[in-house]
């Protein structure tokens, strides 16, 4: 950490000291106890009346049968992936209409997200104004399992539109019925063993992996990042150990049209997860690649049109990491992921690619029954250090999830280093608060910034300090199958931003976010 990021620090330590005021001053707890409490009122355990013997007998058994559930949820901040089926659908039996008792075998349902934004002076966009778009979103799921086995088979569609902008639309939020899974799938429930299975998928999918950052299917934006091929999968979350392989060709958004698989781009790969000592430490050793050809062709614009150029140099990037992670019993988390690229990143100059990234998030969850958890998170990942020789060092971000690193959607995984202090609590049952202080800079400041129309300095005399973030979301259950989702971010732009774009104005991101779920 340079002096540059200290001071950035120092500057805007008025909203850290602005944040402790609110605490003496009551908003939230001034202090936690973390003792037990005096008196617990005693509640009937499943082992109760056994001797020791017959527990360990129960526990080999369950070993024996494989049924321990080893899965551990991350703690850290926004890394926990979505699994399926999608949180809104449901196994129809348990949905509570009695039409649907017998149906254990069929998984369904459908949602609807609407988010209403304010944005003031967006980075993202080459004019400082003000924008008010109303996001909306459908999705409807359906699945067939274990009727049929060993075929199975689930279809997801999504309608994404954008009302009300004043900015030309785009794929990030535009995208009319649109399946994103669509797949048929061939499942052996005990196929590696005593409820161990072996799964073959292939079709459209749509999925997450590791922290989210390199796979992941982007809930936050309106549409989302999917892919066509295959996906092998040796055992399930469950289980001590599983492994995903990978061999897909990832699909070209469209906002009219029927996506596309990208021409002559193709993406694979294998990651692991060994949950033997999850207790401990969850280990996820993976492997991504992705390749392109060269490609020259033109792309029209249905919104404008017109045509524009859309050709490509010929990769091939190479990704290798591993990711460990773990929550303590004492209240102490962490999660910590070491990437390396490597690779070539234009095959007609042999331009080589040497790129790499670590994360650090590190948390603490107090004894409190608002259940508080106050994490720090350091997060380095490479860029270019020259544009003028014949080595990338700027990080391939492949198809990740950019939420994390900032609320205000302006940073992706590519020439940034960023620490970040996080505070999370739920004052009443189903409300939960997050509220984050984050500073960004440049990697190497000869590179660009992407999120923010690609700014660059080629220079590096514009300094590296991109800006700093505070921002605050509530989320909490209005009703049955009503959630509601409330943030604010707050973005002050630091030298390098002012320098290179001339806008010293401090951006402002409101949203309400609404959706609702048939059976949830």
């Amino acid at each position: 950490m340079d002096l540059k990021l200290l001071r950035g620090i120092k500057e805007d330590s008025l909203f850290i000291l602005l944040f402790l005021f609110f605490i003496g001053n009551g908003v939230f707890p001034q202090s936690f106890n973390l003792d037990p409490p005096k008196e617990v009122e005693y509640k009937k355990q499943e082992n109760d009346g056994k001797g020791l013997p017959q527990v360990r007998a129960e526990l080999e058994e369950e070993e024996r049968l494989n049924k321990k559930d080893y899965y551990m949820n991350p703690r850290s901040y926004g890394t926990n992936r979505i699994l399926s089926p999608p949180v809104y659908a449901k196994t129809l039996s348990e949905t509570g209409y009695g039409a649907f008792k017998d149906l254990k075998w069929m998984e369904a349902g459908m949602d609807y997200r609407t988010r209403n934004e304010y944005r003031e002076n967006d980075l993202r966009r080459s004019d400082s104004g003000i924008d008010r778009p109303l996001l909306l979103r459908s999705r409807a799921y359906f699945a067939v399992k274990e009727k049929l086995d060993p075929f199975r088979f689930a279809f997801e569609v999504e309608d994404a539109q954008r009302k009300y902008s004043k900015y030309e639309i785009d794929d990030r939020d535009y995208n009319r019925a649109e399946p994103i899974n669509a797949y048929g799938e061939f499942h052996l429930k005990n196929g590696l063993g005593n409820n161990r299975p072996f799964s073959v998928k292939y079709g459209i999918q749509s999925f997450e992996f590791l922290d989210r950052r390199l796979i992941a299917s982007n809930e936050w934006r309106n549409t989302t990042n999917t892919f066509q091929g295959f996906r092998v999968t040796l055992g399930k979350d469950q289980n001590n150990w599983s492994v995903d392989i990978l061999g897909l060709q990832p699909l070209e958004r469209l906002e009219y049209d029927t996506d596309k698989r990208v021409r002559n781009q193709f993406f694979g790969g294998v990651i692991g997860h060994i949950r033997q000592w999850s207790s401990l430490i969850t280990i996820e050793p993976f492997y991504l690649g992705l390749k392109q050809s060269p490609l020259s062709q033109v792309k029209y614009n249905s919104t404008t049109f017109t045509f524009a150029d859309n050709s490509r140099v010929g990769r091939e990037i190479h990704t290798t990491g591993i990711r460990l992670y773990n929550i303590y019993f004492s209240g102490f988390d962490y999660d910590i992921s070491a990437i390396l690229q490597f690779g070539v990143n234009d095959l007609q100059k042999q331009q080589r690619h040497e790129a790499y990234s670590f994360l650090f998030d590190v948390g603490y969850t107090y004894n409190h029954k608002w259940k508080p958890r106050t994490g720090l998170f350091y997060g380095y990942v490479s860029g270019d250090r020259n544009p003028n020789d014949n080595t990338n060092q700027r990080f391939e971000r492949l198809y990740g999830f950019a939420r994390p690193w900032s609320s205000s959607d302006y940073v992706q995984m590519e020439n940034v280093q960023t620490p970040k202090l996080v505070l999370e609590f739920e004052p009443i049952t189903g409300v939960k608060i997050d509220t984050a202080f984050v500073w960004f800079y440049l990697a190497n400041a000869t590179d660009r910034w992407n999120a923010a129309n690609r700014i660059q300095d080629k220079t590096g005399r514009s300094g590296n300090f991109m800006g700093f973030e505070y921002n605050f979301r509530i989320r909490f259950d209005v009703m049955y199958g009503v959630k509601a989702n409330i943030g604010y971010a707050y973005f002050k732009p630091g030298e390098f931003t002012v320098n290179t774009t001339g806008r010293d104005m401090n951006s402002n991101f409101v949203y309400l976010e609404m959706t609702y779920s048939l059976f949830n």
